[in-house]
């Protein structure tokens, strides 16, 4: 990473909260230290990746369930209640196992 994208990242508002949730000696580390902003941006950038796979997969799992619901897919009646047969629900689960 190029230090004028690094730049780009320290002028960025949540990069920006997030050195200022750090404690003060690594609040300097952060903004000063390359090694330490670059180790840090890179952490960060993995645990969004990992957290975007999963909402992901989450999402997936959703619609599966959902799709193939009457009218009120998240019922959003509670007396409206959307029962399906075995032979249709069992599809389904394999699906969302296929997908997590």
């Amino acid at each position: 990473m190029p230090p004028a994208q690094l730049d780009v990242i320290h002028k960025l508002p949540s990069f920006r909260s997030y050195v200022e949730s750090r404690p003060p000696k690594e609040q300097t580390a952060l903004l000063l230290d390359e090694k330490t902003s670059k180790a840090t941006v890179r952490t960060l950038m993995n645990e969004l990746d990992s957290w975007h796979g999963r909402f992901c997969c989450l999402v997936k799992v959703v619609h599966a369930l959902t799709s193939s619901l009457p009218s009120t897919p998240l019922g959003r009646q509670q007396d409206a209640k959307a029962y399906m047969a075995r032979e249709e629900l069992l599809p389904i689960l394999t699906n969302i196992l296929d997908i997590l």
